[in-house]
C-alpha cells in the first residue's frame, strides 16, 4: 500500500470514530517540502562528493564532480581542429588578398579572384564551426562540476564515488523553499468549509506543540473516487487534496515525510 492510500485509510478510520464531537474530524496527511532534482547530463563516473545528505547549500554550491577525462580528450581534439582551421583561414585570406591585388593590376582573371573568395569564405566558416565545437566542449566540461540550482537542503544522494550514473539519472534531490507544507486529504463533508487562505492548526507526529498553518491550495477534483462513492451516503468518501503551509521559524527545521493532523484554527489555539 502506498503512502497516499495509507493516508486515505486513516482518513476514513478517523471519520468513523469521530461522529460524536462538535469539532470536525482532524484531517490527516504528511509533511512535504518542494523538491528540485539535479540530473546527470552525461554518463560519467562520480569522482567526489562535496556535500552529504542533510547539508544546507546555497544556490551555485558545488555538489559533486564527475570524471572529466573523456571530455578532456575531446577538448584536446577540438583544440587541434581549431588550430588547423585557423591556419587554413589565414592561408585562404592571404591567397584571396594576393588574387585581389593581381586582379587590380589586370594580371589575373576574375574567375581566379572568385575562387579565392569562395575558399576564404569556406575557411572562415570552418574556423567558426571549430570555435563553436570547442565552446560546446567547454560547456560540457563545466557541467561535470555539478552545482545546486537553488538554495536548499540535500535530501538524497543516490550514487556513490565510483558509480557511473546514466545520462538523465537523478544525481541529487534538494528540499527547497522557505517552509514545509502538509499535503492533507479533505473529505467531501468538510470540503465546503475550507478555502485558500484559511488558518489551520496543525500537529506534527513527534512534536508536542502545534503549528499555525495556512491553506495555499485546495483541489476542486476529488483525489480518491471509488465506484461506490458516486451516490448516496458513500459520497462522504470523496476526498480532496489540499496543501497547507506551516508558519514560524521552527517549521523550517522539520523533515519531510512526518504524519500530520490538521483542524481549522480557533481563537485561542496555541501554535508556534
Amino acid at each position: 500500500m502506498n503512502n497516499q492510500a495509507s493516508v486515505l485509510v486513516l482518513v476514513f478510520a478517523v471519520l468513523a470514530l469521530s461522529g460524536c464531537g462538535n469539532r470536525p474530524a482532524p484531517l490527516l496527511g504528511t509533511l512535504e517540502w518542494d523538491r528540485v532534482t539535479v540530473l546527470a547530463e552525461a554518463s560519467e563516473p562520480v569522482l567526489s562528493w562535496a556535500v552529504a545528505e542533510g547539508d544546507k547549500v546555497e544556490a551555485g554550491a558545488v555538489l559533486l564532480e564527475l570524471d572529466a577525462r573523456r571530455v578532456g580528450a575531446q577538448m584536446g581534439q577540438a583544440h587541434a581542429m581549431l588550430a588547423s582551421a585557423r591556419a587554413g583561414q589565414l592561408d585562404a585570406e592571404r591567397e584571396y588578398q594576393r588574387n585581389l591585388e593581381l586582379r587590380r593590376k589586370q594580371l589575373a582573371p576574375l574567375s581566379a579572384l572568385d575562387r579565392a573568395r569562395a575558399l576564404r569564405d569556406q575557411a572562415a566558416a570552418a574556423f567558426a564551426a571549430a570555435t563553436a565545437a570547442l565552446q560546446e566542449m567547454q560547456v560540457r566540461r563545466d557541467r561535470l562540476t555539478v552545482r545546486a540550482p537553488r538554495a536548499g537542503r540535500i535530501d538524497s544522494l543516490p550514487f556513490r564515488v565510483g558509480d557511473q550514473p546514466p545520462a538523465g539519472a537523478v544525481l541529487a534531490s534538494l528540499l527547497v523553499g522557505e517552509a514545509p507544507y502538509a499535503r492533507i486529504f479533505v473529505p467531501a463533508s468538510q470540503r465546503a468549509a475550507l478555502e485558500p487562505g484559511m488558518t489551520m492548526q496543525l500537529r506534527v507526529e513527534g512534536v508536542a506543540t502545534p503549528f499555525a498553518a495556512t491553506v495555499r491550495s485546495l483541489r476542486s477534483e476529488p483525489a480518491f473516487t471509488p465506484y461506490y462513492a458516486l451516490s448516496g451516503d458513500d459520497a462522504s468518501r470523496l476526498v480532496y487534496r489540499a496543501e497547507v503551509v506551516l508558519l514560524g521559524a521552527a517549521a523550517r527545521e522539520l523533515p519531510a515525510g512526518l504524519p500530520v493532523t490538521a483542524v481549522p484554527a480557533e481563537r485561542g489555539d496555541a501554535a508556534h
